[in-house]
């Protein structure tokens, strides 16, 4: 029985979805798609599944006047789409998991034609185009200027799409502002060079805003011109891009109105992109991940120009050394230092610092001996995380910052011993979290501002002696509003424990851990 649904009236959205389960001849699921041509009325079309081999005959038909959106998913057997720049009113294009895809447009034109200007098979005034998980796709057609948003993920590209002149219908292409603000390229294991291609027309880039480069293994070249004409460029990343080769001209890699750049890691040009950084007086978010090739942060002279940044991550640095100039990037309020174990003191050469931290967060103690962070005296959060040599916390480092010290929360404490006798003076210290500590005998005298105790993992004897009420030592923790120790029995976290919050009934049962509070859980 044949289904005329381009004879239903009034009918806006249509989805197609077969059932994999479901084995029916090719030839018979051609017929049947071909007989569910949408009503000309269709705004959103979603075709999902489809076992046949060509894509239906009425995609490309001009009848399909109001399509805004089309969704092509897992449709398995399609090698090709046909020309879609009749759809004139399509605005959102997404080909997911289109296995089989190796070309858009004409056969005869994508395999023969040799001139650029007949490369215009998408909708003329596209807004958004999203293509994943298309492995055997080598090439996109050019894209209009209309495109806003651009999402390339697990495609065989080997050159980034062209913005195309047709859509204009100028013929001078450097004229043409495409309206692209978000570009994210990733797992394109063809592609070698950002040369070519739509890097190649920064100056037509005059909107982009967010570029994201990830996992293209095999890519050597950025942009001979790097990305300085991108003029309103504000997010930057590279990931995982590792055999990327360094540029001649450092002085031109990155555009100034950089807020956000994610370095991670990216081969020979991590130390010239840490060199390009210089006169970035926008950037607020700098993230170095895993950057083997980096030996020394940048000097006092670049440090000392960023003068808006204030977040700083680096992490998994392996070969890093130094700090460099760190300490002068005066608005830095967020600073992260995880797994960088080759810094040393030797390699600190900036006393002091002129930064206010709010938050910071590293792995090892030994790092607060180091300037710049040995000269910080406003931090308010502190973390510690998984630093298994660390027998005592810094008091000297901590007395330093007791005006502004808001929590402390130390990770995996293994072989912390006990807390400074002087934690008292810590007179804005509201929060304590001590996770896996099972050598912790006893607590000092705490800060009356203290309003929150948690320590995780104690031995069972310091669980007993701050027992609520009962235990010898209960006194020196009755005034915390919130308390939460669980202690380790044989070797496991949460056998024996007890929770209080203001009000709150404790049930002490060994073996397992049971709580209930009148006003919340901890």
């Amino acid at each position: 029985m044949e289904i005329e649904l381009k004879y239903k009236h009034h009918m806006q959205f249509l989805s197609l979805s077969w059932n994999k389960h479901m084995k029916e001849p090719v030839n018979q699921d051609d017929r049947i798609i071909d007989n569910l041509e949408p009503n000309k009325e269709t705004r959103q079309l979603h075709i999902h599944g489809y076992n046949g081999l060509n894509p239906p005959s009425w995609i490309e038909n001009s009848s399909l006047i109001h399509l805004v959106s089309l969704e092509l998913e897992y449709c398995m057997k399609w090698r090709n789409l046909p020309s879609l720049q009749v759809l004139n009113s399509l605005k959102h294009l997404k080909l997911e998991n289109l296995f089989q895809l190796e070309y858009i447009g004409p056969v005869s034109e994508q395999q023969f034609e040799t001139d650029e200007s007949e490369n215009a098979w998408l909708p003329p005034f596209l807004s958004t185009l999203n293509v994943r998980w298309c492995p055997n796709l080598k090439e996109l057609p050019d894209i209009p200027c209309t495109l806003e948003l651009l999402v390339i993920k697990h495609v065989q590209l080997a050159i980034l799409p062209r913005i195309h002149h047709r859509y204009t219908g100028s013929r001078d292409s450097a004229s043409v502002k495409s309206q692209l603000t978000f570009v994210h390229i990733e797992s394109c294991p063809r592609l070698t060079s950002l040369n070519k291609g739509l890097l190649e027309q920064q100056e037509q880039l005059h909107f982009l805003k967010t570029l994201a480069v990830r996992h293209c293994e095999r890519l050597h070249h950025l942009p001979t011109r790097g990305f300085t004409k991108l003029r309103h460029l504000a997010s930057l990343e590279i990931v995982a891009c590792p055999i990327l080769r360094d540029v001649k001209t450092r002085d031109n890699l990155l555009p100034t109105p950089l807020k956000n750049l994610d370095v991670n890691p990216c081969g020979d040009i991590e130390a010239s992109i840490l060199m390009a950084l210089q006169n970035l007086t926008a950037l607020r978010r700098l993230t170095l991940f895993n950057c083997s090739n980096i030996e020394e942060l940048p000097s006092v002279e670049v440090f000392g120009t960023l003068n808006n940044l204030n977040d700083v991550s680096i992490c998994r640095c392996k070969n890093l050394m130094s700090f460099g100039g760190l300490g002068a990037a005066a608005s830095l309020r967020t600073l992260s230092i995880l797994c960088c174990d080759k810094i040393s003191l030797s390699h600190s050469p900036l006393d002091g610092c002129f930064f206010k931290l709010q938050k910071l967060r590293i792995d090892r103690q030994a790092l607060l001996s180091l300037e710049p962070l040995r000269s910080l005296g406003h931090t308010k959060d502190l973390q510690i995380g998984d630093d298994y040599a660390m027998k005592s916390l810094p008091e000297e480092w901590l007395l330093q910052n007791a005006s502004s010290l808001n929590s402390i929360e130390i990770g995996a404490a293994k072989s912390l011993r006990s807390l400074p006798s002087e934690m008292a003076k810590l007179g804005s210290l509201q929060s304590v979290h001590i996770d896996r500590a099972p050598l912790i005998q006893s607590l000092p005298q705490l800060p009356a501002s203290l309003s929150k105790l948690v320590i995780w993992g104690c031995d069972p004897m310091f669980l007993k002696r701050y027992e609520r009420d009962v235990g010898e030592d209960w006194g020196k923790i009755a005034h915390i509003a919130c308390v939460d120790i669980k202690a380790y029995s044989q070797g496991v976290l949460y056998f024996s424990s007890f929770s209080i919050c203001h009000v709150v009934m404790v049930s002490w049962v060994v073996g397992c851990s049971i709580q209930w509070a009148l006003l919340g859980w901890i």
